[in-house]
């Protein structure tokens, strides 16, 4: 059944219910509004994309206010109410990116839900265009660092100049230039995507034109930013690395890829379709109004999607309302492990962060018999979004070390086998050390992050929600199987004399 619209209650509809929405989600909104304001966050741009967002969602409501009728979906209610029990698992595994993709495609399906598939393409358009601004896009910035500091040595070998790389080093005889993160072209490539996609909206492409049009601009970014590089490197060729340019470059990139860009602009303007252009514009009209006027169940539909959406955030609040009612696991700090004796804290420079850990400790264990071993540890009797024990901000080593390798490894106890993380660590002095590392939550060790994740969320179901990381490690080793049998000597009598498992 169709609903017939008046051109104010449809649009109350709409903004209503997006701001519904948006409070009922207002943990991750604010999650937005973090990383946006964040120093030199690549998606500072957010605010006025919204603003952007804003005005074309308004402005193609005002088109099709005469047109646009509810058809409520089966299929967008099963689906909102899917996307909300997403948000909950991410939200209570403290993924927070992943909360932020599904409130905006929350968002999408409530106007799917509102006006059907038909009519809803144009407004969604808008809402999609803030997936630019979620921060799931710095996974790219490594994967370009690489082909640019391998093109830039092309442009440098092509004009005659003597290079070399290593990794994402460009070395000429005069210096050596990294091809850093902050160097990948990320900014730019965002920034083309963007206005890619505003481009293709404006001349009213089909989805093969906009994707063109994404991919061109995109290359076009990366074009520039090799550009930019290989200029700055030219500057420190002919200044012997005293150009203001080694320094101060941010701007270059910005420059050069404005001017490409709107290059990009022009000649795609001229060569465009024409039938592309209109196409949208000339079937806006061919749909036809039917139905009745009947306010209340127009308002039955709004109330329960709105209800459906909010489904996960109210279970959250559940969870979170109970927090002080949760278990919590004693903290062991053990005196003595077996044939070593606690002897204070270690000094050494090796130094872990977890990140807002409620306990923390470093601890030094000496034996006369073996090697000394240093143990660290965090603990969290409650977990909540940036106080977590699986987050990428907590570090098993700082920039004082580089890993090696990194591998699991199997420590055998009694008929148990559990699986640990072992690291090879050397310093800038070339000094080794070797760390084994694992997880400990709702009685099980655990070495893996998705099945920390997993298992947090099924034990902070059943009214537990502490988790615990360690790490043992010795770098007064002469050889690493000496390192790792007596690591596993001091690991079996930690788990055993402490029971670790429960």
């Amino acid at each position: 059944m169709t609903f017939k619209m008046t051109h104010i209650t449809g649009g109350l509809f709409l903004a209503l219910g997006i701001a519904a929405i948006l409070l009922v989600y207002l943990p991750t909104v604010e999650s937005f509004h973090s990383v946006w304001t964040r120093d030199t966050s690549p998606y500072a741009h957010g605010f006025l994309l919204t603003v952007i967002s804003l005005y074309i969602l308004a402005k193609e409501w005002w088109q099709k206010r005469g047109i646009l009728t509810i058809r409520p979906r089966f299929t967008a209610h099963l689906l909102i109410l899917c996307l909300s029990l997403m948000w909950l698992v991410a939200d209570q595994v403290y993924v927070q990116v992943v909360t932020q993709i599904v409130l905006i495609l929350l968002i999408i399906t409530y106007i799917y839900g509102l006006f059907g598939y038909r009519n809803s393409g144009s407004l969604t358009f808008p809402v999609f265009l803030l997936l630019t601004v979620v921060p799931v896009w710095s996974v790219f910035s490594e994967p370009l660092q690489y082909p640019t500091a391998y093109l830039v040595k092309i442009l440098l070998d092509i004009t005659g100049y003597t290079s070399f790389i290593d990794g994402i080093d460009i070395h000429i005889p005069e210096g050596v230039f990294e091809v850093s993160s902050a160097c990948s072209g990320l900014n730019t490539q965002i920034a083309s995507i963007v206005l890619s996609l505003l481009f293709a909206y404006s001349l009213d492409l089909r989805i093969k034109g906009i994707v063109l049009l994404v991919i061109l601009g995109s290359l076009l970014a990366f074009t520039s930013n090799v550009i930019r590089i290989y200029i700055i490197v030219l500057a420190g060729h002919y200044s012997d690395m005293q150009h203001s340019l080694i320094e101060d470059h941010i701007w270059l990139g910005w420059v050069i890829f404005s001017i490409l860009f709107f290059a990009y602009i022009m000649v795609i303007s001229r060569f465009v379709p024409a039938s592309e252009k209109d196409a949208t514009a000339s079937n806006q009209n061919q749909y036809t109004e039917v139905g009745n006027s009947n306010k209340l169940q127009r308002s039955l539909v709004v109330l329960t999607l709105i209800l459906l959406a909010s489904v996960g955030p109210a279970y959250s609040y559940y969870l979170n309302l109970n927090k002080d009612t949760l278990d919590h696991v004693e903290v062991i700090v053990p005196e003595r492990v077996g044939d070593w004796d606690q002897a204070g804290v270690f000094s050494g420079n090796w130094k872990p962060v977890w990140r807002n850990a409620d306990v923390e400790q470093t601890l030094r264990y000496d034996s006369v018999h073996y090697l000394g071993i240093d143990l660290y540890f965090a603990h969290y009797y409650y977990q909540m979004q940036g106080k977590e024990i699986i987050s990428s901000q907590n570090l098993v080593y700082d920039k004082a070390w580089s890993a090696l390798s990194r591998q699991p490894t199997t420590l055998k106890i009694d008929d148990n086998e559990f699986q640990l993380n072992e690291y090879i660590l050397a310093d800038k002095n070339g000094t080794e050390r070797i760390v084994w590392q694992w997880y400990v939550l709702d009685g099980a060790i655990l070495n893996n992050a998705l099945d920390v994740k997993i298992k947090g969320l099924i034990a902070k179901m059943n009214g537990n929600n502490d988790a615990s990381t360690y790490m043992i490690s010795t770098s007064d080793y002469a050889t690493q199987n000496q390192a790792r049998s007596e690591l596993k000597k001091f690991a079996v009598k930690l788990f055993k004399e402490y029971e670790m498992l429960r």
